[in-house]
Order: C-alpha cells, then sequence, then structure tokens
C-alpha cells in the first residue's frame, strides 16, 4: 500500500475508534486502534491509541507493553512516558515481597533467532506475541511455511496466523508480492463461504496473515478423502 494511503487508512481506523471510545465500546475501539497499528506498525499515534483503549479495559499489563513501544517508535512521546511511569510506580513490590528469594532459573535451550523487533521468527505454543497473540501450537506446516493457531486476547477469536519460511520471499520483490496478495484477500471482505483475512502484519521479520480460524482441516484434505463430495454436488458447490 502507498505511503499516503496507508496514512489514510490508519486515520480513518483511528477515528472510527475514537467514535467508539466515545460512545463507551472501547472494546470495539481497541479492534480499529488493532486494525491501525496492523497497517501501520510504526505509527506511534496509532500505538498511543490502543494504549488509551487497554487503560479503558483495565489491561494493565498489556498497557504497560503497548506503552513501552510508543516510546520505542517516538522516545519523546511524554504522554506515554508519564503513563509508563504512573504504571510502573503503582506496580512496584511492597518492601515485605522484596525479600522473597527468587525463582531457580529453569533450564535454557537453545538461543531463538529473533527479528529486529526483538520477535522471535518462529513461535512456540504458550508464546504470547506484543501480550495480544497468545500462540496456541502450529495448526499445520508445510513447504512454503507454518500455520499457527492463536488467540487474540483483544477480540477473543482464535486466528489461523500465516507464516511463510523467509527464504520463500528472500528473493527481490518476494515480501511485497506476498503482501499484496493476502491485501487482495483482505479486501474480499466477508463471505459465509470464505475463511475471512483480516490484516497482515510483520512480526520477527516476517510478513504474517491473520486470518479467521476454521476447525476441520485443509481444503486440499477435504477434497483428498472426498470428503467434500459426501453431500452430492449441491452441497460441495
Amino acid at each position: 500500500m502507498p505511503e499516503g494511503s496507508q496514512d489514510a487508512e490508519v486515520t480513518r481506523l483511528v477515528r472510527e475508534g475514537d467514535l467508539l471510545g466515545k460512545g463507551g465500546d472501547w472494546a470495539g475501539a481497541l479492534a480499529r486502534y488493532d486494525q491501525g497499528t496492523a497497517r501501520a506498525p510504526r505509527s506511534a499515534r496509532a500505538h498511543y491509541h490502543r494504549a488509551i483503549a487497554l487503560s479503558k479495559l483495565g489491561r494493565r499489563t498489556d498497557l504497560a507493553a503497548a506503552l513501552e513501544q510508543v516510546l520505542s517508535l517516538d522516545p519523546e512521546h511524554e504522554r506515554a512516558r508519564a503513563g509508563l511511569s504512573r504504571l510502573r510506580g503503582r506496580s512496584r513490590p511492597s518492601p515485605a515481597s522484596s525479600d522473597a528469594a527468587p525463582a531457580a532459573p529453569g533450564p535454557q535451550g537453545p538461543p531463538r533467532a529473533l527479528g529486529d523487533d526483538g520477535i522471535p521468527v518462529d513461535w512456540e505454543a504458550g508464546d504470547v506475541i506484543l501480550d495480544l497473540y497468545e500462540v496456541k501450537g502450529v495448526a499445520g506446516e508445510g513447504g512454503m511455511g507454518k500455520v499457527y493457531r492463536a488467540l487474540h486476547r483483544g477480540w477473543n477469536l482464535e486466528l489461523a496466523i500465516k507464516s511463510p519460511r523467509p527464504e520463500v520471499f528472500a528473493k527481490s520483490g518476494g515480501a511485497d508480492k506476498f503482501v499484496q496478495e493476502a491485501e487482495t484477500w483482505v479486501n474480499l471482505g466477508l463471505h459465509p463461504h470464505i475463511a475471512s483475512c483480516f490484516y497482515v502484519r510483520t512480526l520477527g521479520g516476517v510478513p504474517r496473515i491473520f486470518a479467521e480460524y476454521v476447525e476441520g482441516g485443509s481444503l486440499e484434505n477435504w477434497i483428498t478423502k472426498r470428503k467434500l463430495y459426501e453431500g452430492g454436488p449441491d452441497e460441495a458447490l
């Protein structure tokens, strides 16, 4: 998406979120801000509005991470800095708890590859990415990449997150082509017979497709096992 069009789209999503927030629908507002940060991951404005929604919803752990993200993008953002300072002040342990013995460190595995944003390239069950995506496990894997099943905490919705292998788009223009094709899917909109694609977001240096998670296996499996045709031609179509 051209930069000017992207800015206009983010502005629209932030304004829609602001209107929902004014009406008291902060969950709906958060969903709009999530879309804005997905479209423009380096927009401090979108991330700050997302932090406001998290504050209104009482999600303090997610709020701290959101404010830190704002400051990583705009170190001079005074409101984010002040908000994080207040939040940390309320979270300081009491003197009694400071004497507790630290937990013993567990066994350490090999270091995981990270993207420039500090997010792992490959995800594992139990990972929580950006305090937003709770990874449940790998739903599928092939030569092109992996599909993770994850819970979007803000939407309380299970997603299928399609993550191509880095070598798939390593060639010139590969990543842009991948994102363009995914945005075509996004623009199809809602349809009862199509799994919805919500947005594309680059995390861990990998552009990932965030789509509706549908139980039951892939279309390829249904065709191979003839399951698709069990109800006859009319059902298959």
